[in-house]
């Protein structure tokens, strides 16, 4: 069954520095429009059994959010989803998802975190990353408040 799919790719660093590169909250927006975009269009396909193609666009990154689709038009067969990676899983590609739960699904940062690592115990976002997304959550919410301590967070996974 051939694939129609979409490419997101974002240049992030994974580093705990304030750089340009390095700001995972400034990607949030692009992020959650994009997930939504082909999250609302699956659903949107399923109720209707239509089947609707994507262009593809790849550029190297050192993160890449893909939305890929079978081109079969029987709803039984029909698979897709967005999938969203990172060279380890541990940080970047987290991040952003816990971003896009924050944002659609209005969970905390800290149930957001949880519910990545129970799927994903190898989830360890960069202080940097964490700090960023404790600003995000405080954005969010009225009273500016955090459900996160950068104090108490666990130290990254340094991968070797």
């Amino acid at each position: 069954m051939p694939l129609s799919i979409t490419y997101l790719s974002l240049d992030i660093y994974d580093a705990d520095s304030p750089e340009e590169h390095s700001n995972i909250a400034a990607q949030i927006p692009a992020v959650v429009k994009f997930i939504e975009q082909y999250r609302l269009r699956e659903e949107d396909d399923n109720s209707t059994g239509e089947h609707k193609s994507s262009s593809s666009v790849k550029s190297s990154s050192a993160l890449d959010i893909r939305s890929a689709r079978s081109s079969s038009s029987s709803s039984t067969h029909r698979r897709g989803g967005v999938l969203v990676h990172c060279h380890s899983g541990a940080s970047r590609a987290p991040s952003l998802i816990m971003g896009w739960l924050m944002s659609v699904k209005h969970w905390s940062l800290a149930r957001s975190y949880e519910w990545l690592v129970e799927k994903r115990p190898i989830v360890r976002p960069n202080n940097g990353f964490m700090r960023q997304l404790i600003a995000f959550e405080q954005s969010l919410s009225a009273d500016q408040h955090s459900t996160m301590d950068i104090n108490a967070y666990p130290p990254p996974i340094v991968m070797a």
